[in-house]
């Protein structure tokens, strides 16, 4: 097998653990319909490198930046970089997966008070005083 095969196989069985940031990289990379080698190039790390931090653990929550450090230094990648990435991830799947509130956004927005009529595209000095 070569090692373009091996990258691959290992991308598609990561991507199927969650507990692995194989499946992290691939809902970042279907977040911003992107590539494999763009989701490398973002991080600055080659495409095995990419693959080595793929058969990685998820960062346990209570030593995330701990362990984003250390996933990072050891693919030389940016720590800043792959823990935002991360969290974009989190971020979405929890937006997804929460249930409605109450009074959603739009209703509230509805509900607000509405500013006075006017023509708001005139800089602030020609509108009439009232």
């Amino acid at each position: 097998m070569t090692n373009e095969l091996l990258r691959a196989s290992a991308w598609r069985l990561t991507t199927c653990e969650t507990t692995r940031l194989g499946s992290c990289l691939e809902q970042y990379r279907r977040l911003h319909n992107s590539t494999a080698e763009q989701i490398a190039e973002h991080l600055k790390i080659d495409s095995e490198r990419l693959t080595k931090l793929a058969l990685c653990l998820v960062p346990r929550e209570e030593f995330f930046m701990e362990d984003v450090r250390f996933l990072a230094v050891n693919v030389g990648a940016s720590p800043t970089v792959l823990a935002g990435m991360i969290r974009q991830v989190e971020t979405h799947h929890e937006w997804m997966h929460s249930p409605p509130t109450e009074i959603g956004w739009t209703l509230a927005a509805h509900q607000a008070k509405q500013p006075p009529p006017g023509n708001y595209d005139e800089p602030p000095g020609d509108r009439p005083t009232r």
